[in-house]
């Protein structure tokens, strides 16, 4: 993968939500810029109160354990709680913690949503979310407004594989969510 790909692909895959890659591609150098898909932004403050001392980068971590990633860092572009993890050669997971968002606002385009559960808990699952295949965001709900943002974004590979990987890492991550909120 080229270095412009993939400077793309770590851009977009944790974003708050779904991101397309305007002009990138291994052939044409462009500019990763976000798609108005996701309404609202989570705000510092509630983020800090309502997964208290939950770290996405522990919560990452602890999932991708044993998986070969590198630790993940924080990065600011999926929210003020949000964390990503690249593995060479196969792509990038991402987890934020959104406070004040909740699965209702997960896309602006209902029709895209494929609803489920995460070990019980309301979950809503994002195929292709960067206009192409190898994409896959679950957002667990954390009560009504508050929600976990799992996406995967592969460098090959479908986005059958994707969203599997998805849930599994949401699996992972949903026993340490808090109950209700």
């Amino acid at each position: 993968m080229n270095h412009v790909l993939k400077v793309c692909v770590r851009l977009v895959a944790p974003v708050v939500g779904v991101a397309l890659l305007a002009g990138c591609s291994p052939n044409t150098p462009g500019k990763a810029e976000p798609a108005p898909a996701v309404s609202g932004t989570p705000s510092s403050s509630a983020a800090s109160t309502v997964f208290g001392d939950l770290k996405s980068c522990d919560l990452l971590n602890e999932a991708l354990a044993g998986q070969s990633f590198p630790a993940g860092e924080p990065d600011r572009a999926g929210g003020p709680n949000s964390c990503a993890a690249q593995k060479a050669g196969y792509g990038t997971a991402g987890l934020a913690l959104h406070s004040g968002l909740g699965l209702k606002d997960f896309t602006s385009d209902p029709s895209k949503i494929h609803d489920g559960d995460v070990n019980g808990r309301p979950a809503a699952q994002l195929r292709d979310i960067v206009g192409s295949k190898g994409g896959c965001a679950v957002a667990v709900a954390v009560g009504d407004k508050n929600r976990a943002f799992v996406n995967v974004v592969l460098s090959a590979g479908s986005t059958d594989e994707a969203c599997d990987f998805a849930m599994s890492v949401a699996k992972k991550v949903e026993p340490f969510l808090p109950k209700g909120n």
